[in-house]
């Protein structure tokens, strides 16, 4: 046995003026909307973009300034290791 559908029943639906009016501002008014919300987005996107350029920037920075001041403590660390090897060098030349 075959199931057949039951024919659906087509309604038709006349729109008055009004009612197309109406639409129509509501059409307008949602295509604002949706464009003031991509505005909004599209300017929302572009802090964020700044933000992480920013983050990205003060991070080269901080890291080139770390860069320096520890090359700068390397250079004085050194500087002092070679002039506690150069006393050690005199008081054994005392010494002997």
């Amino acid at each position: 046995m075959r199931h057949e559908k039951p024919k659906q029943k087509r309604l038709i639906w006349r729109a008055t003026q009004k009612e197309l009016r109406q639409w129509d501002e509501d059409l307008g008014r949602i295509n604002k909307e949706e464009a003031s919300l991509k505005k909004t987005l599209k300017n929302l996107n572009m802090k964020y973009q700044k933000i992480i350029a920013t983050r990205y920037e003060k991070a080269n920075t901080v890291s080139y300034e770390e860069d320096r001041k520890q090359k700068e403590l390397e250079r004085s660390l050194a500087y002092i290791d070679n002039l506690l090897k150069g006393l050690k060098k005199k008081n054994k030349n005392k010494i002997s």
